[in-house]
């Protein structure tokens, strides 16, 4: 990639980014139908699609490990182990409510540490953690090694409150720089 070219990518990935961040910040929609399932898998075209924790219904293996739960019309795959929720292909949902809403029923399951290892996590705060993953996600050029680790979110005590810029170089031991996402 050329100067001009790089440069145009990262402001173009920017502003993105900022969109993305600030898409959740808005006044949540109201649907006076009552129809807000519309079979996005995202949530986003049309505002929030969950109402409630109940809601998600999340349904359990037998060891109360695997835990499946559908989103609009897709199944998603959430596990359980000590102190962590894992998401696979949680990039898929990007609506912020949505995003608490499913962390809320994790928590009623199974509640996540904070950081101290005294407090637990609030949803919000799991949700702001799985925004930081999905703005990886779409920053990271198809080719890099990392976005595989990015797809799906560890909702752990260690990355409670990190931006993308503090989890990228507790993951890389570098400092950050908009550059080198490109040579990952």
């Amino acid at each position: 990639m050329t100067g001009i070219k790089k440069k145009l990518f990262i402001i173009i990935m920017l502003c993105l980014s900022s969109c993305i961040c600030l898409a959740g910040c808005g006044k949540k929609n109201s649907d006076s139908d009552g129809d807000s399932k519309n079979g996005s898998s995202s949530g986003d075209k049309n505002g929030a699609i969950l109402k409630s924790p109940d809601d998600v219904k999340l349904i359990s293996d037998e060891e109360g490990v695997n835990y499946t739960f559908m989103y609009g019309d897709e199944e998603y795959r959430a596990i359980a182990t000590q102190d962590n929720w894992k998401i696979l292909n949680s990039y898929r949902i990007t609506n912020h409510d949505d995003m608490v809403i499913i962390c809320e029923a994790l928590i009623q399951v199974m509640p996540i540490h904070g950081k101290d290892m005294v407090s637990y996590r609030t949803a919000e705060d799991m949700a702001y953690e799985w925004e930081q993953h999905n703005l990886a996600y779409l920053l990271l050029p198809e080719d890099s090694q990392w976005k595989e680790h990015v797809r799906d979110v560890d909702l752990n005590p260690e990355d409670q409150g990190k931006n993308l810029e503090q989890l990228y170089e507790d993951r890389t031991g570098k400092k950050f720089d908009l550059n080198d996402l490109s040579d990952h």
